[in-house]
């Protein structure tokens, strides 16, 4: 028996005791394990497509692209009402309890996502004229605009049903999920960018969300029997609690995040070389993927085990887990950003011609994200406890300091506007600390 075959017959006989079977560490190992494998996967293939396709369609055209998906985020987040969190932690928190209950608020939250998506892509394809002229700066994108409404609407029920799968702590089905998307969409992006630019880009996007729509949708009917958990797909007003307390200010709570960022972006591109310095901004906003990798990771997995944990009353494992969590967030995140920061020159002339000169705002958004990654823990942990009113409060700090400064310095064009998300993310960051640190968890009332 050769060393590795031993190593691994040692790993085998130790596991029982590191990670005991239904364990809190067994679980999040497990889960861990999966997302990283197929977000680090897509992740890479995504950095991949973004610098080639960059490289084809150049700054500005990389600029348009940028603020065609800000704008796709921001309807989006109109559209999703708070339903991906709300599915995966009421999933969690009955799937063995109540699996009946679980199904319904699951299925009611699908039946609302397929109305208030589909009307958001409405509202958008029939706004794309008066949006592309008022707002973008660039009435070419009009057409662009509609076609982005079908993308929004197939990658928000895609979007839905992750969470579905997530709330079911099925996390090897995303993990396949998203490495087929990666494999894909690599090799059709770059062929139809070069055969039709921004054009080919976007109809691409449309044509893989609604790929993958249609794949999670059938990982979610295996993963559903599997736990005997039935799905009942209609609107249940014996719910209307569950979406009070939880859906609306999950939604508010995104609804102030993601449109202050869209207006960030907006007034960027209405400064001189606007869509040129879009470009940077969404270059460098490329290597996010990579610097949030790991505490996006930490953010899906924890999500459902937290909600587990808070709702059986395990308030002490709950609280170790946040805080263990957020220090070794610290740690990794310190490392990446760091690498991002001391290579951003060279990352960045890798988009391009004229991209070089994005090194700085490349060194903002990684400080900026750095300042994210226990962020996003500490919302996890208000979402997990029933305070997501209060997340509100945070979040809504957030994009008030983020809009202000925006407006103060987005004269500095890409670099300003990185600015302001850093200095926006770090003030977030020390109210949440604050809180988390003061309160004490016994005394939140339960959701009912």
């Amino acid at each position: 028996m050769n060393k590795t075959t031993a190593l691994f017959e040692w790993l085998r006989a130790h596991k029982s005791r590191w990670l005991p079977d239904g364990s809190v560490r067994d679980r999040l190992a497990k889960g861990a394990w999966w997302t990283f494998a197929g977000t680090a996967f897509s992740n890479l293939f995504g950095l991949a497509t973004g610098v080639l396709t960059a490289r084809i369609i150049g700054q500005v055209g990389f600029g348009e692209l940028g603020i065609l998906v800000s704008t796709f985020a921001l309807f989006s987040q109109l559209g999703c009402v708070g339903l991906g969190d709300t599915a995966t932690k009421h999933l969690a928190e009955f799937r063995l309890s109540d699996p009946t209950r679980a199904g319904r608020i699951a299925g009611a939250a699908m039946t609302t996502a397929w109305i208030s998506y589909a009307t958001m892509a409405a509202v958008l394809a029939t706004c794309a004229t008066p949006i592309s002229v008022s707002f973008l700066n660039a009435p070419s994108l009009a057409p662009l605009l509609r076609w982005t409404s079908l993308y929004l609407l197939a990658s928000g029920i895609y979007g839905i049903q992750t969470g579905i799968l997530a709330g079911l702590e099925d996390f090897r089905a995303i993990a396949r999920i998203s490495a087929l998307r990666a494999v894909l969409n690599l090799p059709l992006t770059i062929t139809c960018a070069w055969l039709f630019g921004l054009q080919g880009v976007v109809g691409i996007m449309v044509l893989m969300a609604v790929a993958m729509a249609v794949v999670s949708r059938l990982e979610v009917r295996r993963a559903a029997a599997q736990w005997r958990v039935p799905l009942c797909y209609r609107l249940d007003w014996s719910h209307a609690a569950v979406f009070w307390r939880f859906s609306l200010p999950s939604f508010l709570a995104g609804n102030l995040v993601v449109p202050a960022s869209w207006a960030a972006n907006a007034l960027l591109v209405h400064q001189t070389n606007g869509y040129a310095e879009m470009g940077l901004l969404n270059a460098a906003n490329q290597w996010r993927a990579v610097a949030v990798l790991i505490p996006g990771i930490a953010s899906s997995v924890l999500l459902p085990i937290h909600s587990n944990l808070y709702s059986e009353g395990k308030y002490r494992q709950y609280r170790r887990s946040i805080i263990g969590n957020m220090a070794l967030q610290a740690g990794v995140s310190t490392v990446v950003v760091g690498v991002c920061v001391l290579g951003a020159r060279f990352v960045m002339s890798a988009y391009g011609q004229g991209f070089a000169t994005g090194a700085s705002v490349l060194v903002w958004l990684s400080l900026s994200w750095w300042f994210s990654a226990p962020s996003w823990i500490l919302w996890g942990s208000m979402v997990a406890s029933n305070r997501v009113w209060t997340g509100l409060l945070f979040n809504g700090i957030g994009a008030a300091t983020l809009l202000t400064l925006a407006w103060m310095w987005g004269g500095q064009g890409a670099k300003g506007i990185a600015m302001a998300h850093c200095v926006s993310s770090g003030v977030q960051l020390l109210v949440q600390g604050w809180y988390f640190a003061t309160r004490k968890e016994q005394t939140c009332r339960p959701l009912v």
